[in-house]
């Protein structure tokens, strides 16, 4: 049985992340955690895309605008707060904040994990790679690869110690930096490359 948990916001953020807020986590729970993000006023975040979680934005504090994009379909909402919206998987989105105040949100977050269903007999081979400081997804990834493993699929995973969360192709003097080239060597052992 879980234990009950209960805490404050705390008052220095625990990660930035890939998109540039400060991130500050909350709590969480096997399908999910909840985490607020708060970007400086005046500031536009970088633009990403979410390829492994889902999330459901819940604005705050402050005043700004979110562009949203799945394939052909974009839209641009002005967000305050009150305003809640989705970005599911795929979604590329980008913000900013009105210059006179930070723009903050709280997020549940969902996904990178199989939440119990079964792995597909036919699932392809999985690579992933996580740095052992990124406060959100660790132990997400984590599990995805024992999950894959525990069904006899072929996976590889690959650790490092440090890079943040979502380190992807940005260089930053770090181990974490090479990922790309493991990935490389894992696909010409098997083949694909």
């Amino acid at each position: 049985m879980r234990t009950l948990e209960s805490i404050r916001l705390p008052e220095k953020p625990d990660a930035i992340a890939p998109d540039g807020t400060l991130v500050r986590l909350l709590l969480a729970l096997p399908g999910g955690s909840l985490a607020h993000f708060e970007l400086p006023a005046g500031a536009v975040s970088h633009a990403v895309t979410h390829r492994t979680v889902e999330e459901i934005w819940y604005f705050v504090a402050g005043v700004g605008q979110l562009w949203r994009r799945q394939g052909e379909t974009e839209s641009v909402v002005d967000v305050r707060p009150g305003v809640c919206l989705t970005i599911p998987l795929g979604t590329d989105f980008q913000f900013r904040a009105d210059p006179t105040a930070p723009l903050a949100f709280v997020a549940a977050i969902y996904g990178g994990e199989t939440l119990g269903r079964p792995i597909p007999e036919d699932a392809p081979p999985l690579f992933t790679c996580i740095a052992q400081d990124d406060v959100l997804l660790y132990r997400v990834v984590e599990g995805l690869y024992s999950d894959w493993t525990d069904a006899g699929r072929s996976a590889e995973l690959h650790i490092y110690r440090r890079g943040n969360h979502g380190f992807g192709m940005a260089k930053q003097g770090m181990p974490s930096d090479h990922w790309i080239d493991q990935f490389r060597d894992w696909l010409a052992d098997l083949a694909f490359a």
